[in-house]
């Protein structure tokens, strides 16, 4: 049970994004655990009795597998004044942009995870958008392998790139990094935090701090991010992953960091601030070497009917979801047959 971990619409704000972090964890041990799996309630800020009533009726159909009129199977709940709540994905429509103008990067852009799988064909977008300066911070700063490749050419765009060494999991060096961009007179104008730990392992064999280490790779870095960065920019958007969504067996802490980006966008959305979160599908690689688990069933993902998505129709996607001033979205490639 949480309180204030989901949002069920525009006048149900979302106040704790670290319970968020329980839902993503529980969508994976039901697919690893189904048989000792309960469910996800959301319970309001201030439970009354009815709120006891149905939190009952939630209860006794789950355990009971219950088909009739009810919560019948359902899992995923919300508890709220208009009654029981159950979680669905649909379809996105398309949403009036918010001007007649396409989102467009300027100035200075920190951009986490720039030199990673996907990070590269971020900068490339950002640059050929009009971005000044792209900053790239990470553990091993300009030594990340293809730093310099990538500097020299994005230099033909006119973008200046720095590969500050900053981990953004350290709230202090994260906010020297900040500070030092303020003095400079290049403060941040807009945030793409893409970076990502992937650690695949069953949720009965992880431990503690392997869970932590994993969860905090990306959400560690996205809490500081808003927290130091209060106050309105640009864009402000987070690279979360379906796993995030519907869960995905072998990735728990990484699901439950992913619905914590989620959660985040929704908060910091609620206190006025613009914030983006995309639930993305796996991106197909830059080169065709499969990869180091491709043997994995969980790889197959063509056989899941999720095959992976073309960098460029996602960064396409992506500029869509800016134009239209979108909070959350899962972007996937699905076959929907399949």
């Amino acid at each position: 049970m949480t309180t204030g971990a989901v949002s069920t619409g525009p006048d149900d704000p979302l106040t704790a994004p670290d319970q968020a972090l329980v839902w993503g964890t529980g969508m994976v041990a039901a697919l690893e655990h189904p048989a000792r799996w309960g469910g996800l309630v959301d319970l309001p800020p201030q439970p009354d009795h009815r709120t006891r009533e149905r939190l009952c009726a939630a209860l006794s159909r789950v355990t009971t597998g219950g088909t009739g009129a009810g919560t019948g199977t359902e899992d995923q709940l919300a508890i709220r004044p208009a009654g029981l709540l159950a979680r669905r994905l649909v379809r996105a429509p398309r949403r009036t942009p918010r001007s007649g103008h396409p989102w467009q990067p300027r100035g200075t852009v920190l951009l986490t995870g720039g030199t990673g799988a996907i990070g590269p064909h971020i900068a490339r977008w950002l640059a050929r958008g009009g971005a000044d300066h792209l900053v790239l911070p990470g553990r091993r700063g300009a030594e990340a392998p293809g730093a310099a490749e990538l500097s020299t050419e994005l230099a033909g765009h006119g973008t200046r790139l720095t590969f500050p060494v900053c981990d953004l999991a350290d709230r202090e060096q994260t906010e020297r990094l900040l500070a030092g961009l303020e003095a400079q007179g290049t403060p941040v104008t807009a945030v793409v935090h893409a970076a990502a730990r992937i650690a695949l392992a069953p949720l009965d064999t992880v431990s503690v701090a392997e869970f932590a280490d994993t969860v905090a790779a990306k959400a560690a870095g996205a809490r500081h991010l808003d927290a130091l960065l209060d106050r309105e920019l640009d864009a402000f958007v987070l690279f979360s992953s379906i796993a995030g969504v519907w869960g995905s067996g072998d990735h728990g802490a990484y699901s439950a960091a992913n619905a914590y980006l989620d959660a985040l966008a929704h908060r910091r959305r609620g206190r006025g601030l613009t914030a983006t979160t995309v639930d993305w599908g796996v991106w197909r690689p830059r080169t065709h070497r499969p990869p180091a688990d491709a043997g994995s069933d969980l790889f197959n993902l063509e056989e899941h009917g999720v095959p992976r998505i073309d960098p460029e129709r996602a960064i396409t996607a992506l500029q869509q979801i800016l134009d239209d001033d979108e909070t959350h979205l899962a972007v996937a490639d699905v076959d929907w047959e399949r």
